[in-house]
């Protein structure tokens, strides 16, 4: 049984609404536009991708606007399932866009984002991985359903090959939502190392084991990051994520079971992102776009729980905050 509040200053007014959702995609939009004039992401070229096959998409897009808008495109598609994870279990207790608007604010203001990479594609994995995982809670997960998403994480794992860690924590999901089998998880299992099986077929037949062998260098490529890398923007999120918990354990029984254990099932795929940082350092800013993706429906929980004047002003506050982070190095230039 679900928990409402009785409180209307909690929830006549919504964070999301017209004025502060359209002000904050202008925010975004301009965020980007910068990002997009001033990076040097662009020409597209292969970066983590173990396959030749980005080649061919660096070929294609070949307009700096265009690759722009798709991969920002696919950074939206990202979060339109975060909100839509959030509109069908209500974790915030009522259906907003907070989640979507706090995930496109803390991309739009990471400076070290491209918005068109082989590292796009990963954000858009997780999300359609948590999507999954979120869909089977009360029921055991089909087997095609398992299958299909081993086959997505092997096939982005060529792309950004960090990816493949994203397997263990999808067992590790299901497990605690006591959604998979053993039968299950061995066709998952199966997903995965089946295009991994052609990749290593197709190295036999060209006597040719590069892939492979940069695949396995890129997965134990271990490299701690540096406190100069972090940013302010980093921080807040970080310091975020620690308050968010806190208020979930808090009102843990307002909430009800269902929500709570997937509110902290959230916290555990970020602790699980924040882990991949601290391994991973040379790629900090995609993963810190992962964590904010997972993160976007708790950090979107612990503001919508608060009354409707420190709502807003916690909101507001948190984007001068970004902004500031963002343009920072401009006015330092």
């Amino acid at each position: 049984m679900r928990y409402s509040y009785n409180d209307s200053h909690r929830t006549d007014i919504k964070l999301s609404g017209r004025l502060t959702f359209g002000f904050t995609m202008i925010v975004c939009t301009a965020c980007l536009l910068y990002s997009t004039v001033v990076g040097s992401w662009f020409p597209l070229h292969r970066t983590t991708a173990v396959v030749p096959f980005w080649d061919n998409v660096c070929e294609v897009f070949t307009n700096i606007y265009v690759s722009c808008f798709v991969g920002l495109l696919l950074i939206m598609s990202a979060g339109l399932i975060m909100k839509r994870i959030n509109d069908i279990e209500t974790l915030t207790r009522f259906k907003s866009q907070t989640p979507l608007m706090i995930f496109m604010l803390l991309i739009c203001t990471n400076a070290g984002m491209p918005p068109l990479r082989e590292e796009t594609v990963f954000i858009l994995c997780v999300a359609i991985v948590m999507y999954c995982v979120f869909g089977t809670f009360d029921r055991i997960a089909s087997i095609a359903l398992l299958f299909n998403v081993g086959v997505i994480i092997s096939f982005t794992s060529l792309l950004f090959p960090p990816a493949i860690w994203l397997a263990p924590l999808f067992w590790y999901a299901l497990h605690r939502f006591e959604a998979i089998t053993v039968r299950g998880f061995m066709a998952s299992l199966t997903g995965i190392m089946i295009v991994f099986w052609y990749i290593v077929l197709w190295s036999l037949w060209k006597h040719d084991f590069s892939i492979p062998i940069a695949f396995v260098k890129s997965v134990t490529d271990f490299n701690l990051p540096h406190i100069e890398d972090f940013s302010l923007s980093m921080i807040v999120c970080f310091l975020f994520m620690l308050t968010s918990l806190f208020s979930i354990r808090i009102n843990r029984y307002k909430n009800g079971i269902r929500a709570t254990k997937m509110l902290l099932m959230l916290m555990d795929m970020s602790c699980w992102s924040l882990l991949l940082i601290l391994l991973y350092g040379q790629h900090i800013n995609v993963l810190f776009a992962t964590l904010c993706l997972l993160s976007s429906i708790q950090f979107a929980y612990l503001i919508e729980s608060m009354w409707t004047k420190w709502r807003f002003a916690v909101y507001y506050l948190l984007m001068l905050i970004l902004l500031y982070s963002f343009m920072s190095p401009l006015w330092n230039y």
